[in-house]
């Protein structure tokens, strides 16, 4: 009875019925060959949940800690880390954006061997437009500034002293002024000290634009629909990337007079 009852079960082995739904990989495993106990038949790959790994630096991480939305959950639950939006681009990509949500954060802490943070992120891929193993561009928001500043990089000149912006006075002369750059996005950066919203920078032409000169300048309007990566890290607190912007840099316009000697615009 013995060996009947463990030649059925031995039987039962012999279907094997995956664990979850999805597409078989190639096996070596063919009809006719030997396969001994724990041989691997194949692999049961489920696309339609995509997971990206990625890491930050520890002092990024501080910062992500303090911004994490408020919760009644602990610090620590997976639910509070699931609040935190994270959006993903394809590699060569330049106008579109997946959203996802934090799925897993490294509970052994900071790696002491790079000093970086491990971190898992999971997107739809009901349209199987990710595939295992793609190289991709994550961006983690940690924070929301309001009201900030914000002027194309090749509009800054840096030397040794530090970093300053040619401005456009009221008299059409060129004054020099320092600035304190915060963060830089694909090609745009955030102006934390020295500008404000009235001010009228020289965009184009600094070579020409020299302290104390005047100049004739012709005044453009900047938009952030250009730059698809600094389009999404200023939308809306929502659930998708592809929602409208709260606001992007739309300067005044000024007269504009004849024969310019610089091109500005004026920073918002």
């Amino acid at each position: 009875q013995a060996q009947l009852d463990q030649a059925e079960l031995d039987l039962e082995y012999t279907v094997v019925r995956a664990p979850i739904e999805g597409r078989v990989s190639k096996t070596q495993i063919k009809l006719g060959n030997l396969v001994e106990v724990g041989s691997t038949l194949a692999t049961v790959v489920d696309q339609r949940n995509i997971f990206a790994n990625f890491s930050i630096s520890d002092r990024k991480l501080l910062e992500l800690v303090e911004a994490r939305p408020e919760t009644e959950e602990p610090a620590d639950s997976p639910e509070d880390w699931s609040k935190i939006p994270v959006y993903l681009q394809r590699d060569g990509d330049t106008d579109k954006w997946m959203s996802g949500k934090l799925d897993y954060v490294d509970q052994r802490g900071i790696d002491q061997k790079t000093g970086t943070f491990g971190l898992r992120a999971d997107f739809d891929n009901q349209d199987g437009k990710l595939l295992p193993g793609m190289f991709v561009i994550i961006r983690l928001p940690v924070r929301e500034v309001e009201n900030a500043i914000l002027i194309p990089e090749r509009a800054i000149v840096r030397n040794q002293t530090g970093a300053y912006v040619m401005l456009v006075g009221s008299d059409d002369q060129i004054e020099q002024r320092e600035i304190t750059i915060g963060q830089t996005l694909d090609g745009w950066a955030m102006i934390t000290e020295g500008l404000s919203a009235n001010d009228t920078f020289v965009l184009d032409g600094l070579q020409r634009a020299r302290p104390g000169s005047k100049v004739s300048p012709k005044t453009i309007e900047l938009s952030t629909k250009d730059s698809p990566m600094l389009q999404a890290a200023v939308e809306s607190n929502s659930d998708t990337a592809e929602s409208e912007p709260v606001s992007e840099p739309t300067p005044t316009v000024n007269p504009t007079q004849d024969e310019p000697a610089s091109d500005s615009s004026t920073a918002d």
